[in-house]
């Protein structure tokens, strides 16, 4: 970790991406190889030239999402981490549209390991566990989720709007993961939150509820609903308008 890091210091963010989305596509698409068992002997050659083909598609959409995941987006207004990005998830639920679901949680899993590296904030202060669990519930499971997103090839007929209808329930689910760390691992930011200065609403909110579980619940889906709301509606938009396309009903054959 420490070298991971030292790398992202001296070259910076968008070299770094590359770097480690390479590392981290190797390993996630290498491994099942290991597990998988080829006929080489009839029509084995094809089959390992159509994978390849998949390997690299998927690698340069990964590279895709992690670019869009650090330029443009709004951030630093989010002390915990958030940001509204231009449809970085979106390349990740192309995948698993295209080439199915093992592929896109393979995918998924590889980008969720660059946003762990390249993303990861407030967790100082924190101790061993709850690290762990901010890594596992914010990173790994919020982030591996979005390999659901072509669930819905073939049930509508329609690749647009199975393509805009997996976007919105990939990112659903994100949400609902970090929802589950607000409420589980951020409550104590809570109260600072609904009291901040200038917060009339956040403010009269607190004197009605009190400080308790309904404020924590109504803390983690205003905190983290700030940021995914609007990358859902983004990115439903977007997916529908590229699932129209002509080019995208070609990769679909």
């Amino acid at each position: 970790p420490v070298c991971v890091f030292a790398l992202q210091a001296v070259y910076g963010d968008f070299l770094f991406i590359l770097l480690v989305g390479v590392m981290s596509t190797r390993f996630c698409f290498y491994a099942p190889n290991l597990l998988s068992d080829l006929d080489t002997r009839s029509g084995g050659i094809f089959m390992q030239q159509n994978k390849t083909k998949t390997l690299v598609t998927c690698g340069m959409l990964i590279a895709l999402a992690s670019i869009l995941s650090i330029f443009p987006k709004i951030d630093g207004i989010w002390p915990n981490g958030g940001s509204i990005t231009f449809c970085s998830m979106l390349p990740i639920i192309i995948i698993s549209y295209l080439y199915g679901l093992k592929w896109g949680f393979m995918s998924s899993f590889a980008f969720a390991l660059i946003q762990l590296f390249t993303g990861i904030k407030g967790i100082a202060g924190m101790d061993a566990l709850t690290t762990f669990l901010v890594i596992l519930i914010d990173y790994i499971i919020a982030f591996t989720i979005l390999g659901i997103g072509g669930i819905f090839r073939g049930k509508f007929n329609n690749p647009a709007k199975e393509l805009a209808a997996g976007s919105a329930l990939a990112i659903f689910l994100r949400f609902v993961s970090h929802f589950a760390s607000g409420y589980l691992l951020y409550s104590s930011y809570a109260e600072w939150f609904f009291t901040q200065e200038g917060f009339t609403l956040g403010n009269n909110i607190f004197a009605s509820l009190g400080d308790g579980t309904a404020l924590y619940v109504l803390y983690s889906v205003m905190y983290n609903g700030s940021y995914l709301l609007p990358e859902l509606v983004i990115t439903t938009i977007v997916a529908y308008i590229i699932g129209k396309q002509k080019f995208f009903k070609d990769l679909m054959k």
